[in-house]
């Protein structure tokens, strides 16, 4: 599901086998030239994924931010310190929802 944030899933240091097909000739210059081709290909698997996580993490945070600056901050902070104490978080999410806060006083 594009947009979601996932958490990796099962047990910390649990592998699976993954294989692919690679040209005979690449892998025998890689070991020719001391490479570990299994560990080149779990480090670049690795990279690719934490990349992408990356750049899925930014565009929610961008959709967020578009979000955020559309508040009227000065207009929260006025309506949650005329209700003050206790009896603000409602009043918050609903100045946040673009409702009255003097809605918990005609209750």
């Amino acid at each position: 599901m594009a947009g979601r944030w996932y958490m990796p899933v099962g047990l910390p240091g649990s592998y699976i086998t993954v294989s692919t097909k690679v040209r005979r000739e690449v892998v025998e210059r890689a070991k020719a030239l001391g490479i570990n081709v299994s560990r080149s290909l779990r480090e670049k698997l690795e990279e690719e994924v934490e990349r992408r996580e990356l750049e899925l993490l930014k565009r929610e945070l961008d959709s967020l931010r578009d979000a955020l600056e559309a508040l009227d901050v000065e207009r929260i902070v006025k309506h949650v310190r005329e209700i003050g104490g206790a009896d603000a978080r409602p009043a918050f999410r609903r100045v946040v929802a673009g409702e009255s806060a003097r809605a918990d006083w005609q209750r």
